[in-house]
């Protein structure tokens, strides 16, 4: 599927939803996208409130809330003018982020856009939680952004408009074809400039991970730039994002094996606790959706 083609975005009713919603209905208006909202009612949430009631009655009730509520952002969605939005037919009982990553490979979606929020009592989105586990597990691309309060106003960190302007794509050695070619698609869509950055680690010169893959991109008529750095990596990727005014991070997910692909401590961790620029995840080779 071809970038911003039908864009999956989950929401948990707190205060981030109508920005996060509003955001890609901006996307959605620019380059003719389809939005499918979607809404997880979460397992331990509905064995707290349902304690001593009709499990099911109780079910029954919060799903149909949930469609109300869905109805009224996509409402939302359209006057902001996005040209088609719909409700995802389900409104699914389950672990929110497993949910909505067997979601997004269920409709095909071409990216997955879920918002971080660090206050509040409730789990779903919380930086570290739900959104931090749909960009491990997503199919698909994820966009991932961050909410803050503002005078009382919540609202998503983002440098002008995400998609178009700079792209920052942090390149490793061992890249995907599958990677690349999308964000070759994607900044010929947004008319986006890309810059590749390469950190030199493990003894691999980061001249020799950029130079060809520039060299490879620019054949396709995107306007690139390679650079090669040194030190942490997540901090050059930062300081080199604040540098070139990058509207948005690339990376590509990597496959890790038991508990360390949940835990803090990767590139990608540390990059989605840091930085204040939207980050879009592609996921690692082998992950993506068949």
């Amino acid at each position: 599927m071809e970038p911003l083609t039908r864009i999956l975005v989950p929401v948990d009713f707190s205060p981030v939803s109508e920005p996060l919603v509003r955001l890609a209905a901006v996307v959605a208006s620019k380059y003719s996208s389809e939005l499918v909202l979607l809404h997880v009612i979460e397992e331990g949430v509905v064995e707290h409130v349902s304690a001593g009631y009709n499990v099911n009655l109780v079910i029954e009730e919060m799903v149909e809330e949930a469609r109300r509520k869905l109805e009224r952002l996509a409402d939302s969605a359209r006057d902001a003018g996005a040209p088609r939005v719909s409700v995802f037919g389900e409104v699914p009982v389950a672990d929110p982020a497993p949910a909505i990553a067997g979601v997004a490979s269920k409709i095909r979606a071409s990216e997955v856009f879920v918002a971080s929020r660090g206050w509040g009592l409730s789990r779903l989105f919380s930086l570290g939680s739900t959104s931090r586990l749909v960009v491990k597990l997503s199919p698909v691309p994820v966009l991932f952004l961050k909410a803050v309060r503002d005078d009382g106003r919540v609202r998503l960190l983002t440098r002008g408009d995400v998609f178009g302007g700079t792209i920052l794509y942090a390149v490793k050695s061992g890249y995907t074809r599958e990677a690349v070619e999308y964000l070759i698609k994607l900044a010929s869509l947004t008319r986006s400039r890309l810059v590749l950055i390469s950190v030199e680690e493990n003894g691999v010169k980061a001249e020799d991970v950029v130079g060809e893959l520039a060299r490879r991109i620019s054949y396709n008529g995107v306007e690139v730039e390679a650079v090669a750095s040194k030190g942490k990596v997540h901090e050059a990727i930062l300081k080199y994002a604040r540098a070139v005014e990058a509207n948005l991070i690339y990376l590509e997910r990597r496959i890790h094996s038991g508990i360390r692909g949940l835990i803090l401590g990767s590139t990608l961790d540390r990059i989605l606790n840091s930085s204040e620029l939207p980050v879009l995840v592609h996921p690692a080779a082998g992950e993506q959706r068949k």
